[in-house]
């Protein structure tokens, strides 16, 4: 028999149930569960979904001491689900907030890191999926009490300009731009179109903060992101810690995934902790540098 279940949201699980009768009527009847055929519309939500691509059959058995049913049969299943990347999102984070090794996240995903804006995919159960949003949740919710603790926000309305791009504007306003993104999360990055209305949260320090003699406007020196780089000939650790003005050991905490990170090569992909403005400078001088 095949069973058609549409309970999860937009996910649609074909699930086949083989029946086979035992000879000794003693005997309950054993029952082989597999997926089969499992397909999905990923159109499920602005920033996620579900993508599922299985290769074969896969045995799912059911929960101890509950009744067989399809609905909890089909949260065991780890499907393919999609996220959209926020900017300073790391393969590293995701690892950390859904337990999946690092190579095997790239294996997921075509050996590529993720972009701001563009899709990522996790293989997941909706318990894991479900567990790994909260986590990230709450690394964003902290790093946002964080600012709102030693800025006041004041958000002003900004008309985007031709040729803006939402990078662009983050700099303009010296705010960070994850920050400008979680004021506008409807906003699709690559889709800027003139006269588009945005909310830009401008910072200045708390009173209490800037009596002190601290800077009163916010910069992008407060805030380090993680830039994946793609290692040039001739480049090497020591040269990046040098262009980007970090220490040898920042750079290997940010790729403890590299066991080889004094031996970099050609094309390898290396994680740099910098802000936005070090990372600028370091795009000018591997620029100079002949990069």
């Amino acid at each position: 028999m095949t069973f058609k279940l549409g309970t999860m949201g937009t996910t649609i699980v074909l699930i086949t149930l083989t029946v086979t009768s035992a000879c000794n009527k003693e005997k309950p009847d054993a029952v082989k569960i597999t997926t089969a055929d499992a397909k999905i519309d990923p159109a499920a939500a602005p920033n996620q979904g579900i993508i599922i691509r299985n290769e074969g059959d896969a045995a799912i058995e059911p929960l101890p001491g509950d009744d067989v049913t399809m609905e909890r049969l089909a949260m065991q299943v780890k499907q393919e689900r999609f996220i959209i990347a926020k900017p300073g999102e790391t393969v590293r984070l995701f690892s950390d907030w859904s337990g999946i090794p690092v190579e095997e996240l790239k294996l997921i995903n075509d050996d590529k890191l993720p972009t701001f804006g563009n899709k990522y995919i996790l293989s997941l159960t909706a318990a894991e999926f479900s567990d790994f949003e909260r986590k990230r949740q709450e690394y964003w919710g902290e790093r946002k009490k964080a600012l709102y603790d030693q800025f006041d926000i004041k958000p002003e309305e900004y008309s985007v300009k031709k040729n803006d791009t939402l990078d662009g504007i983050s700099r303009k306003f010296d705010v960070p731009l994850w920050f400008l993104v979680m004021h506008n999360e409807a906003l699709d990055p690559y889709r800027l179109s003139p006269g588009t209305r945005l909310i830009v949260p401008r910072t200045s320090k708390k009173a209490e903060v800037a009596e002190e003699g601290e800077d009163a406007q916010i910069t992008d020196e407060d805030f380090k992101e993680v830039y994946p780089v793609i290692v040039k000939k001739g480049e090497t650790v020591g040269a990046y810690a040098k262009w980007g003005q970090i220490s040898v050991d920042d750079i290997k905490r940010a790729n403890r995934h590299i066991k080889t990170i004094d031996r970099i090569r050609v094309g390898d992909t290396i994680n740099l902790p910098l802000t936005a403005k070090q990372f600028r400078r370091l795009q000018e001088l591997r620029k100079a540098n002949g990069n």
